[in-house]
């Protein structure tokens, strides 16, 4: 399966095809001669470095519009702007409110409150250790836990404290 290529513009041998040359366009004469080693390609000057540096920076489109380089790069930059305050506000900063909550939650545990622990266990604090804290979870079975390990107090009082 040979595939013909195709012919590569702007050369003087079209390579891999059985097709004549491509005709070659001279350059206009208000662009100056074609360089050397290679024919000239419509539409294209040859220049200088600094011809050729003085189109680049006279054809800067924001030049055009009066300037205005930092405040396009603002308005870019805007709505990736939004989609972190929008991230804070939904997300991150209901999240520290909760966590801040849960941690004056365990600062403020006590004998006699009833708890409910991550792992669901139900109980009643009957120690505080520190860290650790003695739960009572039915008559005169207690367990150890981590002052960490409680997700929430419940409102109910249990029957000793009346």
């Amino acid at each position: 399966m040979d595939t013909p290529m195709p012919p590569i513009v702007g050369s003087d041998l079209a390579v891999g095809t059985d097709s004549p040359p491509v005709a070659q366009h001279p350059a206009p004469a208000s662009l100056g001669p074609a360089p050397s080693g290679g024919p000239a390609v419509a539409g294209l000057a040859t220049s200088t470095a600094a011809e050729s540096t003085e189109l680049l920076v006279s054809h800067d489109p924001g030049a055009a519009e009066g300037g205005g380089g930092m405040s396009g790069t603002l308005m870019q930059m805007a709505p990736l702007f939004a989609v972190f305050a929008i991230i804070y506000f939904l997300i991150l900063r209901p999240q520290q409110q909760e966590q801040k909550k849960h941690q004056a939650l365990l600062a403020a545990l006590k004998k006699g409150d009833r708890v409910v622990t991550s792992t669901g266990m139900h109980g009643v604090i009957h120690e505080v250790r520190g860290e650790e804290l003695v739960i009572e979870i039915a008559d005169r079975v207690r367990v150890v836990f981590d002052r960490s390990a409680v997700k929430q107090r419940t409102d109910d009082k249990t029957e000793e404290e009346g």
